[in-house]
Order: structure tokens, then sequence, then C-alpha cells
């Protein structure tokens, strides 16, 4: 990713954290699933662009977000080591954090 791409990613990531501080659960989730967008189309994979268009991938951040309800304040928070390891070029530790982050919410539905 670029250093435009990060800031845009950050920008994004400053803008969910407002949207779920101030309990805008809709924007929350449009942001959310432009944080992951932005991530997924910067990979330049085209098999996985067509599992993440495919996979209704807004209706799983509502789920995660309503499963999460209870720890509201964690949620959008545990997006920035994501944003951090990306930025410093740190690939491995992107990738680790972005499995962890998909397999908690695998692990509660």
């Amino acid at each position: 990713m670029t250093q435009e791409d990060i800031d845009e990613l950050k920008g994004i990531y400053l803008n969910m954290l407002d949207a779920g501080y101030s309990n805008n659960i809709k924007n929350q989730i449009e942001l959310d699933n432009e944080f992951h967008r932005k991530i997924v189309y910067a990979c330049k994979k085209d098999a996985l662009i067509r599992v993440w268009e495919t996979m209704c991938i807004p209706f799983w951040t509502y789920l995660g977000t309503q499963l999460f309800n209870s720890q509201k304040e964690d949620l959008v928070p545990r997006h920035y080591p994501i944003v951090e390891a990306i930025e410093a070029n740190d690939k491995q530790l992107a990738c680790d954090l972005i499995k962890a982050h998909f397999f908690e919410l695998k692990e509660l539905i």
C-alpha cells in the first residue's frame, strides 16, 4: 500500500471510531466494510476480491457488531494494529492480525 492508501485507511478508522462512540451502528458497519474492502483491493488478488464481493460481508459485519454488542467499545480499536502493521510494512504481522481478526468473529458465530 502507498502512504496515501495508509492515510486513507487511517481516516476510515478514525471515522469508524467516531461512529462507534456516537452509537451510529449503520455508519460504523459501512465504514468497517470500507476498511476491509480497502485492504482486500490493495492486495490486487482477483480470487480474494471475488470471494470478498460474494460473501455478503455487510451481513457478517452486522452480525459481528451485534454479537460484540456488550464489548462495543473494543470493536473498532481492534482494527488499528492492522493499520500499524501495514504502515510498518510488516506483511507477516499484518497477515497474522487479519487472520486473528477474522477467526475471532468466526468463533463467535
